[in-house]
């Protein structure tokens, strides 16, 4: 795959190829790509495509240069991978600028990208063995092991949360919590439902404070009920809010009026919370709710007095009606 790289990208046709590649590939910098309720297989695949990108003009650049004289190898290197640093970080600026977010993880994979380029562009001539190259590809592979384990983690889950299915969410596979966001303290032995885990989770004194279900297969209809079992650790009551929307609701501004809404009192133990779908349907005030395309689920309190624990197990839907 190297030498047919390298055969292609230095033949007239192949450069070419690589340019328009390369300018397209600029423009999904800005245009289309997942949003935050695609699947995260997919968002791995688009992020790795910086990688791609900056192989091809790192590439393009190291071609042209090379072939100018008194070009030294180590000040050419030093520069593009300075060079890729900026113009990542340019672009995530910009990208910040037209309401995207801005991610170092980018600009890594962007050096990725350079480095894969110096190492299949700039070998050293000559006998010996040529260090700084093994080193970098060492560095390379590292890299994008990381990437391939991340994107293989997201992957997998997804496949289990459709085997999965109805069940939203038990916690006894290792990548659970991860559909779950970033906010939970990740999967307990301390205390479950049924099986050994359960999501625990530290509310906070914030005015909002909770976790949110993203990723799940999105399809709900068919289903009486949505379960799950809420375990509060300390003595007292607590209110929790559960909230549910779909699709409509996330590209017409999020209104509160416009999704499920239900606070439920629970207590020190388990708690079963029982939500009819039907109520889930009927829940926006100008419409039903698109039950083939649900896309959050959230958990969460309001406004604490102190910090709360609580663990989340058996998340599912059950009871099978006919599909309306």
């Amino acid at each position: 795959m190297i030498q047919a790289a390298r055969w292609c990208l230095r033949t007239r046709a192949g450069r070419t190829v690589a340019l328009c590649l390369s300018l397209l590939g600029g423009v999904f910098l800005f245009v289309g790509g997942p949003d935050s309720t695609s699947p995260r297989s997919f968002q791995r695949l688009w992020d790795s495509g910086h990688i791609v990108l900056f192989f091809l003009w790192a590439s393009l650049l190291t071609l042209t240069i090379k072939q100018r004289p008194g070009v030294k190898r180590h000040r050419l290197v030093v520069s593009l991978v300075l060079f890729s640093i900026c113009l990542g970080a340019g672009i995530e600026l910009i990208q910040v600028m037209i309401g995207r977010t801005f991610s170092w993880g980018d600009v890594m994979r962007d050096v990725i990208g350079t480095l894969l380029a110096v190492a299949v562009f700039l070998r050293k001539t000559g006998e010996g063995r040529d260090v700084p190259l093994v080193m970098a590809w060492i560095l390379i592979g590292v890299c994008l092991m990381v990437e391939f384990t991340a994107f293989a983690r997201v992957a997998s889950d997804e496949v289990l949360a459709s085997l999965q299915f109805p069940v939203l969410s038990n916690f006894e596979t290792p990548f659970e919590a991860d559909r779950w966001g970033k906010n939970s303290l990740g999967r307990s032995r301390d205390v479950s439902k049924n099986g050994d885990h359960s999501l625990k989770v530290r509310l906070l004194t914030t005015p909002y404070s909770g976790v949110g279900l993203t990723y799940f297969p999105e399809d709900w209809r068919g289903f009486k009920w949505l379960t799950m079992g809420l375990y509060k650790q300390s003595p007292g009551e607590l209110e929790l809010h559960v909230r549910v929307h779909d699709a409509i609701h996330t590209r017409t501004g999020n209104r509160f009026r416009d999704r499920y809404n239900e606070t439920f009192t629970v207590h020190q133990g388990w708690n079963d919370i029982t939500v009819e779908t039907n109520r889930i349907r009927k829940a926006p005030a100008d419409r039903e709710m698109d039950m083939k395309h649900i896309q959050g689920l959230g958990i969460f309190a309001m406004n604490l007095d102190d910090e709360e624990v609580i663990y989340i197990d058996d998340v599912a839907l059950t009871g099978r009606a006919p599909v309306r």
